[in-house]
């Protein structure tokens, strides 16, 4: 992912979480805290858009 961000010159959004959860004190500590973290990430990257 880092080369492809380089190539097209477009940063990486953040972290997303797939197959693991992060630490008990980190952002997705479980599976619902996983959903939301990702989804607010994905949010913030498109520019915070809302279905109409």
């Amino acid at each position: 992912m880092d080369a492809l961000s380089r190539e097209a010159s477009l940063p990486l959004a953040g972290p997303l979480y797939v197959d693991s959860l992060s630490g008990e004190s980190g952002p997705a500590a479980n599976y619902a805290d996983m959903l939301h973290h990702n989804a607010e990430v994905m949010h913030t990257a498109l520019g915070g858009a809302t279905a109409e």
